[in-house]
């Protein structure tokens, strides 16, 4: 998860919050604009912002993400 934290960074997402010192959520521009959250050693929150996309949309925003920023872990 160090490494996809990094790729992350960058990707010019913003951290929005970290713990420990470690960067806990992340947000990446862009439409849908995508928010990425880590507890542990796993990616507990995939959340999608913008027109037309609604919080059930959880596979489409998986796809998303992985065009955009890499390949998610499962969790």
């Amino acid at each position: 998860m160090d490494a996809y934290r990094k790729h992350l960074k960058g990707c010019d997402a913003t951290v929005l919050s970290s713990q420990n010192g470690r960067p806990v959520q992340f947000f990446l521009k862009g439409s849908p604009a995508l928010v990425v959250s880590f507890q542990g050693e796993r990616i507990t929150a995939l959340q999608g912002y913008g027109s037309g996309w609604k919080g059930d949309q959880l596979a489409n925003l998986l796809g998303v993400a992985e065009n955009r920023s890499g390949t998610l872990a499962a969790g």
